[in-house]
């Protein structure tokens, strides 16, 4: 059995920032989504996002788009960055264009 959750957002950048600290509850409220989130990232279950993107897949490398800042921007030590990872597929979508 597999469960999916599908969401939509005008900006991926929505879904990547946390939201805006507010009162002290909202902030204790943003620290447990964060540890929840960073527990399951060693956890059994796989997530994944599946971004649309135009033709060109290093768009976001090339324009330094806000989702190319996020990625730079974070602390996860464990993936190269993301132009390299792009450039390391770049061969790979070419056989699909």
């Amino acid at each position: 059995m597999h469960n999916a959750r599908l969401l939509t957002s005008p900006s991926l950048t929505d879904l990547c920032r946390p939201p805006p600290v507010i009162s002290e509850s909202e902030d204790d409220a943003s620290g447990t989504r964060r540890l929840q989130m960073n527990l399951t990232l060693y956890g059994r279950n796989l997530s994944g996002l599946v971004l649309l993107v135009e033709r060109d897949p290093m768009f976001h490398v090339n324009e330094r788009t806000d989702f190319y800042r996020l990625c730079e921007h974070s602390t996860e030590l464990h993936f190269e960055s993301l132009e390299d990872q792009l450039k390391q597929v770049l061969p790979l979508v070419s056989l699909f264009l």
